[in-house]
């Protein structure tokens, strides 16, 4: 899905261009960090689904692995 550019990119287009590179480099990083806490995340998401909720102190307890 492609969104409007706004005017001032849309008349900019060196600045579009920049902002653009710089949100394909967030998104990359925050894929990556993803990426590197997938064991974390997995746990978490067994025991939620186990028990279909938790406190912040169980979510705490499994992301102190981090």
């Amino acid at each position: 899905m492609r969104t409007r550019i706004t005017p001032v990119l849309e008349a900019q287009p060196d600045l579009a261009a920049r902002v653009h590179a710089r949100l394909e480099k967030a998104l990359g990083h925050g894929v990556d960090v993803l990426n590197a806490q997938r064991d974390t995340l997995d746990r978490l998401t067994a025991v939620l689904f186990e028990q279909q909720a938790m406190d912040g102190e169980a979510v705490l307890d499994i992301l102190k692995v981090i």
